[in-house]
């Protein structure tokens, strides 16, 4: 007997994180059983589609959205895949006529849903949504997007309710997101599934930088990721150029494809960055891990939020590289000793500069985030939990189990992480004690607050900074031995 699951997603070449979330998801889960039935789960993608991905094509049929609605009876359960892009158009349209559980990767689908009424001459449509559920607000916010502006305010208007009430159930990666979902719909059944993510070998940065022909002694800051406005590499500009004050020899790399609605160029130019800051494009899967590896510290800033999990932050986290977010939405939940949380707002400028100067100077505490980063990803997001938490949803009180060997290799990569306590994989260099730490780090944060300027009178700036960096250093340094 067989349990069945449709299954609509995106898959590659479509360029959507959904993409390769859905196809690491799924490979992981062939071979699973429920109940002590075998599971078959089938891929609906659109038409015309062509998957690339050889495991997926091998191991699931593929079929187009269309046939779905003569071979529906069939299963057990359909999983909506639901993101804000067009990639998600036609997922929206059928789960509208059919009913099923939705996976949430951002509350706010308002993007998705004005190419879905504009794209298909529904402007009028658009607006009286709009004006329905916001009023004049809403209505006069429309009217914007019509003439071309996507103003910031598009967030506050997420147009994703459709979707929630029509869900059969939700799965979210994020207890941020299971309270935007509940505010919604308080009673739908909800599962918060951390996201999963393969934990990839380490590549000695050495080794990264002769490929891709960095400078070994550059301090190389990067970010990853479809850029958009929405990134603040305004504000890392604005930040990178006080940096290259202290640090000159530094480089600033943009890793990953650009909205064709956003080009920071002339801000660059007028910066004078044009020779310290470099636009990669759209990087290879095989070419990716490099520009992580190469990296001493990753940016992950974006405000405002659409509710996401980024899976590009927990690749690089699971890379072992140290990383600074925006202090909003679900990065708020990620421990502090895994990450550098930058607050958005007056002082956003000040405190990523302060982090991106202390992290310059004090290679010792790169290694400390870079160890709790990756050490978190794999105790918290791995694809075998992921896979299960998934089963669990969809056949609750049933007993489920993936094939041996992927449940047995997902172990072994956690084991290799987490074995041997303190001793990290991505330094040899340990911080001796919880005190020693303390003190080191208070008087590296008044060295470097003096350097650019920043005296007691800034107390805001430098409350912020010692307790977020403190968060980062003392919890592991009282995993040390003495």
């Amino acid at each position: 007997m067989l349990m069945k699951i449709a299954f609509f997603t995106p898959l590659n070449p479509v360029q959507s994180g959904i993409s390769d979330y859905s196809e690491e998801l799924l490979v992981t889960l062939a071979g699973a059983k429920v109940g002590g039935r075998h599971l078959q789960i089938d891929i609906f993608i659109d038409k015309g589609n062509k998957p690339t991905n050889r495991e997926v094509i091998e191991q699931f049929k593929v079929l187009p959205a269309s046939d779905f609605r003569r071979l529906s009876t069939q299963y057990d359960a359909t999983v909506y895949q639901m993101g804000n892009s067009a990639a998600h158009a036609s997922i929206y349209n059928e789960l509208m006529r059919s009913p099923g559980v939705v996976v949430m990767h951002e509350f706010v689908l308002h993007h998705l849903r004005v190419w879905m009424t504009l794209n298909g001459g529904k402007r009028k449509e658009y607006i009286s949504m709009m004006e329905q559920r916001h009023g004049i607000q809403g209505r006069e916010a429309a009217q914007r997007v019509l003439l071309g502006q996507f103003p910031e305010s598009l967030f506050e208007y997420p147009l994703s309710d459709e979707v929630i009430r029509q869900a059969k159930g939700v799965i979210v990666h994020s207890r941020y997101m299971e309270g935007l979902v509940r505010q919604v719909r308080p009673v739908v059944p909800l599962a918060v599934v951390p996201m999963g993510v393969p934990l990839p070998p380490l590549i000695p940065k050495d080794e990264a930088r002769a490929r891709l022909g960095i400078d070994p002694d550059l301090f190389l800051v990067t970010s990853v990721g479809h850029l958009n406005p929405y990134k603040r590499v305004s504000t890392t500009l604005r930040a990178f150029k006080a940096l290259l004050m202290d640090v000159p020899r530094s480089l600033y790399l943009l890793v990953g494809s650009r909205s064709p609605n956003y080009d920071p160029t002339r801000q660059i130019d007028m910066l004078g960055l044009s020779d310290k800051v470099r636009f990669t494009g759209y990087v290879s899967p095989e070419d990716f891990p490099y520009y992580l590896a190469a990296s001493d510290v990753c940016l992950n800033l974006r405000y405002p939020t659409a509710g996401e999990t980024s899976a590009s932050l927990l690749r690089i986290m699971g890379a072992g590289v140290p990383v600074l977010v925006s202090r909003t939405g679900s990065f708020e939940e990620l421990p502090d000793s895994a990450a550098g949380k930058i607050d958005i707002g007056d002082i956003e400028e000040e405190l990523l500069l302060e982090y991106l100067l202390l992290l310059s100077k004090r290679p010792d505490l790169r290694d400390a985030m870079s160890h709790a980063a990756r050490e978190y990803v794999a105790q918290n997001h791995t694809l075998e939990q992921a896979a299960l938490d998934y089963l669990n949803f969809l056949a609750p009180g049933v007993e489920v189990e993936l094939a041996p060997q992927k449940a047995e290799g997902r172990r072994q990569e956690a084991e290799l992480v987490v074995a041997g306590g303190r001793r990290s994989e991505v330094g040899s260099q340990s911080l001796v004690t919880a005190s020693t730490a303390q003190n080191l780090l208070l008087a590296q944060v008044a060295e470097v607050a003096a350097e650019i300027g920043i005296t007691e009178e800034h107390d805001i700036v430098l409350r912020y900074v010692s307790a977020a960096l403190e968060g980062i250093v003392l919890p592991l340094g009282d995993n040390v031995a003495g």
